[in-house]
């Protein structure tokens, strides 16, 4: 189970009980008492439960609310699903690509495990957690300061670091797709890090449902002209699908 999912299930059980201690979720999911911690860690920091001694309770707000807040982490699960599979599959044996941190991407890892000779670099902790259970994937952890957040390294580090590989295709979540302005970003703090890492891989094949399409957010992280490829879902807006291709952009629905 992906640790998107798990979060999901692990909110649906503290919301339906009210209340529910780390044991309880441990047994009721088949997981580890560190593992039901660190997702409740997560779900706390998003707002949607409180952590108490040995265990969590629910949060008492309003549905549009907690489903704002469970949007990464639960809504449109299968659309991300296709969209993993998709972008998986125009991964070459024998590569080496970058896998950026975020929910969509986290639903690609799943599909790498049969492509022979890959290496994967990744400044993502959930995107490191998930390949660890594939040890025929080589994979790279590249280091610097922890935005909690997004459990994504950002800084200097990172940023020196990814010059010293040859990244022959990043898969990149965003926030914002826009057809004119490319990729846009909600993090000022990220920019950077994720500016430098773009402009440091061959292809750039961004991963996005079509809610992405409906948002623009104020940091620029690539023109449309950097874009190679665009994963997305057949909900996709029509007109931004068409704009892309005329602009020679590959677009792929799932």
């Amino acid at each position: 189970m992906l640790g998107v999912d798990r979060r999901r299930e692990v909110y649906d059980y503290v919301r339906a009980h009210r209340s529910a201690s780390v044991g309880e979720l441990a047994q009721a999911l088949a997981v580890s008492l560190q593992t039901v911690r660190r997702d409740l860690a997560s779900l706390e920091e998003g707002g949607l439960v409180q952590r108490v001694h040995g265990g969590a309770v629910v949060h008492d707000r309003p549905e549009p609310e907690e489903i704002e807040a469970l949007n990464r982490a639960g809504i449109r699960q299968e659309q991300k699903r296709r969209i993993g599979a998709a972008a998986a599959r125009l991964v070459e044996p024998g590569t080496t690509i970058f896998l950026s941190g975020g929910t969509t991407t986290e639903h690609v890892v799943p599909f790498l495990e049969h492509i022979r000779g890959l290496t994967v670099v990744t400044n993502a902790i959930n995107i490191a957690q998930a390949l660890a259970r594939h040890p025929e994937i080589e994979v790279i952890v590249l280091s610097g300061y922890l935005r909690h957040r997004e459990l994504t390294l950002l800084g200097r580090l990172v940023e020196e670091a990814i010059g010293q590989f040859n990244i022959d295709r990043a898969l990149y979540g965003c926030f914002g797709l826009d057809p004119d302005d490319g990729l846009t970003g909600a993090s000022l703090e990220e920019a950077s890090t994720d500016r430098a890492i773009i402009a440091a891989v061959d292809r750039l094949t961004v991963l996005a449902d079509h809610s992405k399409f409906a948002q623009r957010g104020p940091v620029r992280m690539a023109e449309r002209s950097r874009i190679s490829t665009v994963v997305t879902d057949r909900e996709a807006p029509a007109e931004a699908v068409r704009q892309l291709r005329e602009h020679d952009v590959e677009v792929v629905l799932t």
